[in-house]
């Protein structure tokens, strides 16, 4: 008695990239087992029911098939296509790759400081399934944030996130991903604290830029300050003189709101005239806005006389 062992043959193929794009050219590659001498391997690529391409290659010795520059993306090229593999009409193999898929990501504002909101969006220019991936990276190499954004009909998707206090200043890499597609972008958070500007050269002037602490009634007083901005970012401020007797009673509050660039540094004076006698101190504040004041440097007090 004599047994005949019949193999099933197999087929596998795969594109050499899941995401092609406009001008970008289409190769696979697979394998056949077992190898049988007289089988060629056909190639089919398809966009649903339309053939983009076709080609026939015969397998190595060892099974193994190529075929390169099978196709050229075209700019009108779009969607989710399919390669099949058919082995001599014994057994087919397909796989899917995407044509035309890019993803969109725009992070507005670029800088940030805390209590602002992080807010991320993008397209996509047909929808396959599942969320967009976002991860973010911060200054130091940890994971700051990471989303599944799910995706509109039309490819848009977005994600927000509140920037905390406790946020490290510096530098943020975004990676959105998406079937294979990904982009890359940043962005900055930067300080918002005591340690924000550098404050340096404060005193009390006459009207000429002398330095005194002693003025004639009626004599203008000028209270200045440089300013430095140490963080990574530009702001936005508010340069904040109040005067007050020595009875604690507030006679004038002056204020600048300006904005400075990193590293710059700026001179602001606010004057006013006095036209009573006595002792009286000038306090320094450096706020970022009106709405909901932060101190962005120490405050200062000086003392000066009116005589």
């Amino acid at each position: 008695m004599s047994f005949q062992v019949r193999i099933r043959p197999n087929v596998t193929i795969m594109s050499d990239k899941s995401v092609y794009l406009t001008n970008e050219t289409i190769s696979v590659s697979g394998k056949v087992s077992p190898y049988f001498p007289d089988y060629p391997v056909t190639i089919c690529l398809k966009h649903f029911d339309t053939i983009k391409a076709v080609a026939q290659v015969t397998p190595l010795t060892n099974g193994s098939f190529r075929c390169t520059d099978i196709y050229r993306v075209k700019p009108e090229d779009k969607g989710r296509w399919t390669v099949v593999a058919n082995y001599g009409n014994l057994v087919e193999s397909s796989a899917d790759l995407f044509v035309g898929l890019y993803i969109n990501v725009e992070v507005t504002p670029r800088t940030l400081r805390p209590g602002e909101l992080f807010n991320l969006t993008g397209r996509v220019p047909f929808v396959v399934s599942g969320p967009v991936k976002v991860k973010i990276i911060g200054p130091s190499g940890g994971l700051w944030a990471e989303f599944d954004a799910g995706v509109s009909a039309d490819g848009y998707y977005s994600v927000q996130q509140l920037v905390y206090p406790y946020d490290e200043p510096g530098v943020y890499n975004v990676t959105v991903s998406y079937w294979g597609a990904s982009n890359r972008t940043s962005f900055k958070i930067g300080m918002l604290g005591l340690n924000t500007f550098r404050v340096s050269n404060v005193g009390t002037f006459d009207v000429i830029g002398n330095p005194t602490s002693t003025f004639i009634r009626g004599q203008q007083v000028q209270v200045s300050v440089s300013l430095k901005n140490n963080d990574i970012i530009p702001h936005r401020y508010i340069y904040v003189v109040q005067i007050a007797d020595k009875s604690a009673h507030v006679i004038f509050i002056g204020w600048i709101e300006s904005a400075i660039e990193v590293g710059q540094t700026v001179r602001h004076s606010i004057g006013t005239v006095i036209t009573t006698r006595g002792d009286y101190t000038a306090s320094i504040m450096v706020w970022d806005d009106w709405a909901t004041p932060t101190p962005l440097a120490e405050s200062i007090t000086l003392s000066f006389k009116v005589v």
